[in-house]
């Protein structure tokens, strides 16, 4: 690689880092860090109401700013604060999630509250700290770092953990935003040709870092999964209806549990969203399958989790890519997922390292099921999905990363 010169690095998250077991979080703590391994000065910056650091760990060279309690009081305790929060209920009271009201749509105050405060702190804190580049977790967050910038040329890259077909309302905004970047990053090829159209200076995809999963672990989790008596299915993914799904999950296990009384269900995740999880735990609570369907918040170590796993299921709608899927296949573990979210083979190849199925109910069931019968057939695809893994090692990753870096920096 080129002479990087301790180029400085500044990773910008509008979204909640501090405490945050995230799947995209986590991607940029561990960036910050390999980064700041290869010679670069980095940091991760938010603008979070909760003090503290982020739930991934970070190297002791890697700075981290949280702009709530930097540059004076805390944005999220004021009056003004609550008052942007009383007209958007107001708002929304009115005119809907759209803030819609006849003809005319409104800005939600509270957002605009926010990005004026955090790029006018971010634009101090870019003078104080001098990068050459920075990086954005998403659109949202790039326009802040744009708008903190004004006419300074520091090229910014902005990352889309998503999937373009989930950009909807704010499509315009968004690409408008990303026409401005030096860069933009997706996570899969096939999001290339859906925006191709949107006029960005350099669209890229680069896959996430996937953790290999030594020998070592694979003989351990092969003997573990022998010794146990009861299988276990797992899902792993923030309690959540319209995209994670897991209320799908808990159907299609409900149909199996009579039959298959020697399995139980595992869900890791956080319960951000109160209104779901209770509706989920209710309906294993009407179901009497409490003592088989267990809740099991968020671990730091989620490969032990996999170490008892015999099914990944993961009944997302839409995924940009799917971390805790594939860190799944990487442990070994054979998957089942929604055709609808994964249409081809780049990630699940249908039939050789789990099942891709129709969308429902009915369709999870009869491929949870065939996989339930069969043990030979488990273990089979999960050695396929280990060794499918090995085309994200984060080495790779980090290579393409570091290429765009330096291509855009000009190193």
């Amino acid at each position: 690689m080129s002479d990087i010169s301790m180029k400085r690095i500044l990773i910008v998250d509008e979204n909640q880092v501090v405490g945050y077991t995230g799947g995209a979080e986590k991607i940029i703590c561990e960036m910050a860090n390999v980064l700041s391994r290869r010679g670069y000065k980095t940091a991760i910056l938010c603008m979070n109401k909760e003090k503290g650091l982020p739930w991934h760990p970070l190297d002791e060279a890697v700075d981290f700013f949280n702009l709530a309690h930097e540059q004076g009081a805390n944005p999220f305790t004021s009056l003004s604060w609550q008052w942007q929060r009383a007209k958007r209920e107001l708002l929304r009271a009115l005119g809907g999630k759209k803030l819609k009201i006849g003809s005319r749509r409104f800005s939600d105050p509270k957002r605009k509250y926010i990005e004026d405060i955090f790029s006018k702190r971010l634009r101090h804190k870019i003078r104080e700290w001098q990068p050459d580049i920075i990086l954005t977790i998403d659109a949202d967050s790039a326009y802040i770092a744009l708008s903190a910038l004004g006419k300074q040329e520091i090229p910014v890259i902005s990352m889309y953990h998503g999937n373009p077909l989930d950009i909807q309302g704010d499509r315009e905004r968004i690409k408008s935003i990303w026409k401005r970047c030096a860069a933009v990053q997706v996570l899969q090829e096939r999001f290339i040709p859906m925006m191709e159209s949107w006029e960005i200076p350099k669209l890229i995809s680069i896959p996430n870092p996937v953790v290999q999963v030594p020998t070592e672990y694979m003989e351990e989790r092969r003997a573990n999964l022998e010794s146990q008596q009861k299988h276990r299915i797992v899902t792993v993914g923030r309690l959540e209806g319209s995209g994670k799904r897991q209320h799908l999950l808990l159907e299609a296990f409900s149909k199996l549990a009579a039959e298959f009384p020697d399995w139980d269900l595992y869900l890791y995740g956080a319960a951000d969203n109160r209104r779901f999880a209770k509706k989920c735990q209710q309906f294993v609570k009407n179901r009497n399958l409490g003592d088989r369907i267990v809740f099991a918040g968020t671990v730091k170590d989620i490969f032990e989790a996999y170490k008892q796993a015999d099914i990944f299921a993961f009944p997302s709608r839409i995924e940009g890519f799917g971390l805790a899927l594939c860190e799944a296949m990487s442990a070994g573990v054979p998957v089942v997922v929604y055709r609808e979210c994964y249409p081809d083979d780049t990630i699940v190849k249908h039939g050789e390292m789990g099942w891709r199925c129709d969308d429902g109910v009915d369709a999870l069931t009869q491929s949870l099921k065939q996989l339930m019968l069969d043990s030979q057939l488990r273990e089979q695809m999960g050695e396929a999905g280990h060794r499918h893994m090995e085309n994200f090692a984060p080495e790779f990753v980090w290579d393409k990363w570091q290429s765009l870096i330096e291509e855009v920096a000009h190193v």
